[in-house]
């Protein structure tokens, strides 16, 4: 029996709007918009002058990353695919990008096309944004990292973590003040929802405009919620409401703006706060999904986890309906699946204690081993396009693992990418794998040892939004989408997370 809250999160997994070849889309696809860095490239490297992620469909990037005056080139560095900062010396340091959101106008409902109703967060004008953002180690110091969001006029949105670096006691026990916080214009609204060291939020926003026929404008934002409180936009943690065109001498602002912008002040030497997969999307649908947790252990809050026992077993299934997460597409029930490749083996959970605390803790203790590698199967999946990031850690035999795909089924397979397991306290390593299914087959990606009978392990997934072909087609670029299926398949990116990978 698959638990309810696991069906909840697994409907949120396949986040792309998907397109049965000769069916009608409930969604129009022109009025689709996805602008998202991955933040995939080279270890080690400064994020300024990076420029990936501009085949944005609908919306692009009209410029690199940028560092704004006063912040050092190095200010903001990659490591395993997430942004970092270091110490700012107790000053804001700002890394931006130009954004072009004029390919969509309407979520859902462009020239008030009635087909799109089912979706029902369809506000004609809202603009989705998502981050996974991270406090690590805390010093009880003061400290801020958000998003912000920008025009002509200032800032327009934003949202983020912060401490005032003033301990209160409440009950006898000492409150850090780590906490959440919204900006809607000059209005900015701190919430009650703590944020912990070492631990990785899924953060997203809906800016509504002229919101029930008044001139209000309102920015929810939500922390690690579930699917359907995002989607059915209820619930949020913070809600501002406010008319933005007042703050512009009465301009119209009715956009999310032209600037995406990280910022960060820290007075913590030798840690950093992280970003990662930041989007900017006119769909929902199109937005990241919460990471899906593999094992038998706790998960934090409002993630969900495959539990798979805590007995080895040949195989473990899930079965999810793609519709909850995507309700302009069919009822259609899929299925992931874990195996040990060698039949001689069984998949065993294995859940740590870690003595010295590491990122993400939650994430890379609990997982499934199995000697000779782990095959992962896709079955009854929508045909599309899909970007799948697995995440890997093991406390001994790292060996490195080479990942294989195969799009029919299993009947063959080609080398996709090569990556070495975190280990020690790092965090759990970020793989990325492309794939897509048209005619119905199974997807089957393995993780092979390079070592004969070695262990390999699996502790996580996610998936990442990937425009899908019908998708690409509305909107002109199916030939882009074409060459890049052909970059993908050629190995020319490097999709592991310690290297230089594919955004979308």
């Amino acid at each position: 029996m698959i638990p309810a809250s696991a069906l909840v999160l697994l409907s949120f997994l396949l986040n792309v709007t998907l397109t049965l070849l000769g069916a009608t889309l409930t969604h129009p696809v022109q009025a689709c918009t996805l602008t998202m860095d991955a933040f995939s490239y080279a270890d080690g490297s400064s994020l300024n002058g990076q420029s990936g992620g501009n085949e944005g469909a609908g919306a692009i990037f009209t410029s690199d990353w940028a560092t704004e005056a006063g912040t050092p080139t190095t200010g903001f560095t990659v490591q395993n695919g997430q942004v970092q900062v270091e110490d700012t010396g107790g000053v804001d340091y700002r890394i931006s990008r130009g954004v072009d959101l004029s390919g969509a106008h309407h979520l859902g409902c462009p020239n008030g096309d009635p087909t799109c109703t089912s979706s029902p967060i369809s506000s004609p004008g809202t603009t989705f944004v998502y981050s996974e953002i991270a406090q690590v180690v805390d010093n009880h110091l003061a400290y801020e990292a958000a998003i912000e969001f920008s025009d002509a006029f200032g800032i327009t949105a934003a949202f983020g973590i912060e401490n005032d670096g003033i301990d209160n006691i409440v009950g006898g026990v000492v409150d850090h003040n780590d906490y959440f916080f919204a900006t809607l214009g000059n209005t900015r609204v701190v919430s009650s929802y703590a944020v912990q060291p070492d631990t990785s939020y899924f953060v997203y926003g809906a800016l509504s405009f002229d919101v029930g026929g008044t001139t209000d404008d309102v920015f929810k934002m939500w922390v690690n919620p579930t699917y359907s409180d995002f989607l059915n936009n209820i619930n949020p943690t913070l809600e501002i409401t406010l008319d933005l065109d007042s703050l512009a001498g009465g301009a119209s602002r009715t956009s999310l703006g032209d600037t995406m912008t990280m910022m960060a002040n820290t007075q913590q030497a030798g840690t950093f706060k992280a970003f990662d997969d930041l989007q900017i999307a006119r769909d929902a649908e199109l937005l990241g999904a919460p990471r899906l947790d593999i094992g038998n252990g706790t998960v934090q809050t409002a993630f969900d986890e495959w539990a798979v026992g805590a007995t080895p077993e040949t195989s473990f299934s899930l079965v999810f309906d793609q519709q909850l997460y995507a309700p302009s597409q069919p009822s259609t029930l899929a299925t992931l699946t874990l195996e040990a490749i060698d039949a001689a083996e069984s998949l065993t959970p294995v859940e740590d204690t870690f003595v010295v605390p590491g990122y993400d803790d939650a994430l890379r203790a609990d997982r499934v081993v199995a000697a000779g590698g782990v095959r992962l199967s896709f079955s009854g999946l929508l045909p599309d396009q899909y970007l799948v990031k697995t995440y890997h850690y093991q406390t001994s035999d790292n060996t490195p693992v080479e990942v294989y795909v195969s799009e029919d089924g299993g009947l063959s397979f080609a080398l996709y990418s090569t990556f070495t397991p975190a280990g020690g306290t790092d965090a759990a390593r970020e793989n990325m794998v492309f794939f897509e299914t048209l005619s119905g087959d199974d997807i089957v990606v393995e993780f092979r040892p390079t070592v004969v009978g070695a262990t390999v392990g699996i502790s996580g997934l996610q998936f990442v939004p990937e425009p899908g072909t019908g998708l690409l087609v509305g909107l002109g670029l199916a030939a882009l989408a074409a060459g890049r299926r052909r970059t993908f398949r050629r190995g020319e990116f490097g999709t592991s997370r310690n290297q230089a990978g594919p955004t979308t």
